[in-house]
């Protein structure tokens, strides 16, 4: 607790305290369970920093998914948040270097249970086969969101968890009730339920039957 406060207080963090908190809680109930930590979305890095704190202790990797240039080039409607903010989601923005992220990670984390995947998730997600046992999504766009569902909701464990950071949005908070999304790509129906936290954070469930 006292090493997330010192990574709020010194980082440029896009979340509120309580966002990390809660699926660090979550990862810590299963230490027995396998599966790594999957990141989508890092930002300046605290957020990495967080999750590889939580890593460390259950001795679990940590990979770390992101362009690190920010958005990518994307043709979605300005959102109008449920926060009552707006949103146009331009080409660039939210960008933190990998060397900045590193950096962050080195002075308030554990570095030496990253790994740092950088790419486009389209080429960088459809290689990645191993167990997971929850993912934390940050990307902001519906787009990005779907890769990273239809990409890594495979690789979860049963009991694994999908957190995302952008149920303020309504065209991605729409994706997660999408009965031909998750049919036509997961092969699922219907789909998980998406369960808030907070208003911008929450999550879906896996369960294997």
């Amino acid at each position: 607790m006292r090493r997330f406060f010192k990574i709020d207080k010194h980082l440029n963090c896009a979340h509120s305290f309580e966002e990390y908190l809660i699926p660090a809680f979550e990862i810590l109930k299963f230490p027995s369970v396998k599966g790594h930590i999957i990141e989508a979305g890092a930002f300046k890095g605290g957020g990495t920093a967080k999750l590889s704190i939580i890593a460390k202790m259950c001795n679990r990797k940590l990979y770390v998914f992101d362009s690190f240039e920010g958005l990518p080039e994307n043709n979605e409607p300005v959102a109008h948040t449920t926060l009552g903010g707006i949103c146009p989601y331009n080409k660039g923005e939210f960008s933190g270097s990998l060397d900045e992220v590193r950096r962050n990670v080195e002075k308030f984390g554990e570095i030496e249970v990253c790994y740092f995947v950088k790419g486009w998730f389209d080429k960088t997600m459809p290689s990645f086969k191993e167990e997971v046992i929850t993912v934390f999504c940050d990307v902001d766009l519906e787009s990005s969101t779907k890769i990273v569902l239809k990409n890594m909701w495979p690789n979860l464990v049963h009991k694994g968890f999908f957190f995302s950071q952008d149920a303020h949005i309504p065209i991605v908070q729409r994706l997660f009730s999408n009965h031909y999304f998750w049919l036509d790509e997961l092969g699922q129906n219907p789909p998980p339920s998406f369960i808030h936290f907070t208003k911008r954070l929450g999550y879906l469930r896996k369960i294997v039957d």
